[in-house]
């Protein structure tokens, strides 16, 4: 039959070789193998989007996380640069105070 798949076509052509009774046989294990197929990928479908939803919701708690952690770091490197800076000027004075004279730093 055209728009058929092949495995399909070879499906069918052995169900009509078969006899009537045979037939039927055939015909209703293989709508119970396709209902345990469909059955069985069903639930694979819904163990996968049951897994990507809490992969979802690690990514949420991941985000607050890094939201959460951004102002201490920020503060931190505030707090370093305010430290050089602090550091050059003690370091500034350290030499004026050195080049003093009678100064017993040097």
């Amino acid at each position: 039959r055209p728009g058929m798949a092949p495995p399909q076509q070879q499906q069918m052509q052995v169900l009509q070789q078969q006899p009537p009774q045979q037939n039927q046989q055939a015909l209703q294990e293989s709508v119970a193998l396709n209902n345990t197929l469909i059955e069985e990928r069903g639930a694979a479908i819904q163990a996968i989007s049951g897994e990507v939803e809490a992969l979802g919701e690690l990514f949420v708690e991941v985000a607050h996380l890094v939201d959460a952690q951004s102002a201490p770091l920020d503060q931190f490197g505030d707090d370093v640069a305010k430290a050089h800076a602090a550091t050059v000027a003690a370091n500034r004075e350290l030499e004026r105070a050195a080049n003093q004279k009678g100064c017993a730093i040097a």
